[in-house]
């Protein structure tokens, strides 16, 4: 298997210079429909709690008031779901 060979995120995150997410990092296939779709737990089609997804894009470029609301919203999904990427 190939691997790309990225600075790590922290690195690209401590650059004094950045004013965007590097569209390698950033996970843009989002539709209303992604964000609508349900999960199923066990296989057995029953619905479950919709995954959540969080723009963090908004960290940078969002409102005042957006990058409370992200930073909320993240803490929240981190202590309700555990953290993954």
């Amino acid at each position: 298997m190939a691997t790309l060979n990225l600075p790590p995120v922290i690195t690209v995150a401590g650059n004094p210079n950045l004013t965007h997410i590097p569209p390698i990092y950033a996970f843009r296939n989002l539709s209303a429909t992604t964000t609508d779709q349900k999960v199923s737990g066990n296989g057995a089609g029953e619905d479950q709690e919709p995954i959540p997804i969080i723009d963090l894009s908004l960290l940078t470029s969002g409102t005042p008031d957006q990058r409370t609301a992200v930073v909320l919203d993240l803490g929240n999904t981190c202590q309700e779901w555990g953290c993954f990427m």
